[in-house]
């Protein structure tokens, strides 16, 4: 908390609430946050990332979209890290 109060402008995810959703099939938990993406920036895509392979491939009719929102079997790039980050 003190971290966010001193350093507003930090891209740490802000948590606003938590809750758990009781039905009689099952529980459902929700976390409520903040967007981390400046507000200016323009988004070109997204990806909703779980670090699953099973059944995280977006369909089609998502692919086709303006802005489309993939999944993990759809991240084909590649992340660069120096040195220093490698070796963690």
């Amino acid at each position: 908390h003190q971290h966010m109060v001193t350093n507003p402008n930090s891209l740490l995810i802000k948590i606003f609430a938590l809750y758990t959703l009781r039905t009689p099939q099952k529980d459902m938990h929700f976390m409520v946050m903040e967007n981390v993406a400046p507000p200016k920036a323009p988004i070109l895509v997204k990806y909703d990332l779980k670090g699953s392979t099973f059944g995280r491939t977006a369909p089609a009719s998502e692919k086709n979209k303006k802005i489309p929102l993939l999944k993990d079997m759809d991240f084909q790039r590649r992340l660069y890290l120096g040195p220093s980050r490698r070796a963690i």
